[in-house]
């Protein structure tokens, strides 16, 4: 799991609350000194509110330090607050990059091209709420690998599993209950279905009808799968990396 846990970055509220405790003062008291209301003083100590030129030189008369003093503080405090976000987002997108066939799924369109959009884009991908890539420890699925490339890479073949689940998800039409026997009835009618013009066509829709969800996904690189089976929701569904076979009734176009 990838999490980021930043230096401790202090800011001029850390400085206020040590002279604080020195006087023996509280928030209220400092908020009369300054002549700011108490809400003001709350966020300045919790670092919410940039330290302007005129406070700067009310908590310099309140505290004995010069206004460059507590400017100072403040700019260093800022500029902290800005490079650790670009540390994160730069860490965050080599995870993803090292975790994921960036480039390849921008040019079949599942990812936007937009860099900004990036991070956010793959945390919807997978239904995160924060970047990790644990995933792989995961059993999701039985791949069916080709013989014709040894290379095999884990976690973008969970990529393209996942994309394939999102897929499934985004169809306006649910897939009718599971019946095992009618598959099994379905498996022993392959032979004849082979030897038919329309056999593929007639394995499809058949396939939708014993509760099977079917796909179409083209693979993706240091996968090299020929398909997969996993279950979506209480239904199994079969994942095919060859070119379109067919379609479901009822539904238009080639997938």
């Amino acid at each position: 799991m990838a999490r980021y846990t930043p230096f401790v970055n202090l800011g001029p509220g850390d400085s206020i609350r040590e002279e604080l405790a020195h006087y023996g003062w509280g928030q209220k008291d400092l908020a009369e000194v300054l002549g700011f209301s108490e809400k003001h003083v709350s966020q300045l100590l919790n670092n919410k509110v940039p330290v302007t030129l005129d406070m700067a030189c009310r908590l310099g008369k309140a505290f004995k330090q010069s206004p460059q003093f507590w400017l100072n503080l403040d700019a260093q405090y800022r500029l902290r607050l800005q490079e650790s976000a670009a540390d994160d987002q730069t860490a965050g997108r080599a995870l993803i990059y090292r975790y994921m066939p960036v480039r390849e799924m921008r040019e079949k369109g599942w990812l936007p091209p937009e860099p900004e959009a990036l991070l956010p884009a793959v945390l919807k991908f997978w239904g995160l709420t924060e970047l990790r890539f644990d995933m792989v420890d995961q059993q999701a699925a039985c791949f069916r690998k080709s013989d014709a490339c040894r290379q095999f890479n884990p976690f973008y073949a969970l990529t393209w599993l996942q994309q394939a689940r999102n897929m499934l998800a985004l169809r306006p039409a649910p897939v009718p209950g599971y019946d095992e026997r009618g598959l099994n009835a379905l498996v022993r009618r392959i032979p004849e279905l082979t030897t038919a013009s329309d056999g593929v066509l007639q394995f499809l829709g058949r396939l939708r009808e014993v509760g099977v969800a079917f796909l179409n996904l083209p693979h993706v690189e240091k996968t090299y799968t020929d398909g997969a089976s996993f279950r979506h929701g209480k239904n199994p569904a079969l994942v095919y990396t060859g070119p379109p076979v067919g379609y479901y009734p009822g539904r238009s176009g080639a997938h």
